[in-house]
């Protein structure tokens, strides 16, 4: 990632952190009524990685030399693609099982169709998770050549159409999962409400990233976080709104996200603090979100064998084990990384 000079990212960067455990909180906390409240304000997590990611992106690409905006594109492409296939040799055991089901299936020729659409849009099975991997470059490609061949505008309503197909289809989408033809569609849930929708948060990376200087100074700071916990306790009342109206499905996506996301983006940006473990915490912040489950499923899975019921679902205990176990797969790869032999291991952030 290329920075601009003399401004100071580590706020970022520990916010990146944050947000890697706050995704590991919407996937492990219970599913009872404290585990959900909590959820919401974690939503902010992978909208702010896509906000990031293209921010820093489109800094660096002007749509005035297509040649090196190309370049640029193409380099960034290639690195997140390689950041996937290094996990899918991690996540292995659960892809090469699902090519095993659909062998032995009587429906061989649909459901690999499916498993070959599924693990071309990063949705490995069983993991969920690395459609985040190519939904930020199909995205980013989206952002890019409709900027480029038709303009602000057009992409201002293309932004527009990603957020509503979001919020419509999770905290305003009962009505989108009664559909019955879609039922027999796969992954028609998962491409609504994660997919399509988080194309909205890489083009408002771009228009972060065009708008001048963001960086103020820390009295600014304050304020735009001061902005993030007001939205987010505005944006907890809105899905508990949704819910006594009878429409909510799922808190992924609702209309005050958006603003939660960009006021704490513009809090990282605009502080100046210096945070000295800022490298590690940058990295680690990508190896948990790509961790996260195969850990929890090993922890399952031990659990199951020791007959320590506790640990076979979803609850606060299993959070903690599980983040305590990813920081210390982090503190490994990312010290292994810097030895003579193992550089190999930075491909995993």
């Amino acid at each position: 990632m290329v920075r601009e000079n003399k401004i100071n990212y580590d706020m970022i960067d520990l916010l990146k952190f944050i947000a890697a455990i706050c995704v590991v909180a919407i996937h492990s906390l219970p599913h009872d009524i404290l585990g959900n409240d909590l959820r919401v304000f974690t939503r902010f997590s992978v909208p702010f990685f896509f906000i990031v990611s293209s921010y820093f992106l489109f800094k660096k690409i002007t749509f005035k030399n297509a040649v090196n905006d190309r370049k640029r594109i193409h380099q960034y492409c290639l690195r997140v693609l390689k950041l996937y296939f290094y996990w899918l040799l991690i996540y292995t055991p659960y892809w090469l099982r699902s090519i095993k089901d659909i062998v032995q299936s009587d429906y061989t020729k649909v459901n690999g169709l499916w498993f070959i659409i599924k693990m071309s849009l990063g949705y490995v099975p069983t993991i969920g998770v690395t459609w985040y991997l190519m939904a930020s470059i199909i995205s980013v490609l989206i952002t890019y050549y409709i900027r480029r061949f038709l303009g602000r505008n057009t992409l201002i309503i293309v932004m527009i159409l990603s957020f509503l197909i979001g919020i419509l289809t999770s905290t305003y989408g009962k009505w989108y999962f009664e559909i019955q033809s879609l039922k027999s569609i796969p992954i028609a849930g998962s491409i609504s409400f994660s997919f399509l929708s988080t194309i909205c948060y890489v083009i408002l990376g771009y228009f972060l990233s065009k708008s001048g200087s963001l960086v103020s100074d820390e009295v600014k700071s304050k304020h735009f976080l001061m902005y993030f916990v007001v939205f987010s306790i505005i944006g907890f009342f809105e899905v508990y709104f949704a819910q006594s109206l009878g429409v909510f499905k799922d808190g992924q996506n609702f209309i005050l996200l958006p603003l939660i996301t960009i006021s704490l983006f513009l809090f990282g940006i605009n502080s100046q603090q210096r945070i000295s473990m800022a490298p590690l915490l940058r990295k680690s912040s990508t190896i948990i979100y790509l961790a996260q489950n195969p850990v929890k499923f090993v922890i399952f899975a031990i659990a199951r064998r020791l007959k320590v019921a506790t640990f076979t679902y979803d609850n606060f205990f299993v959070f903690f084990v599980q983040l305590v176990v990813l920081m210390l797969i982090c503190l490994v790869i990312v010290n292994l990384s810097q030895q003579k032999g193992f550089h190999w291991l930075a491909n995993f952030y």
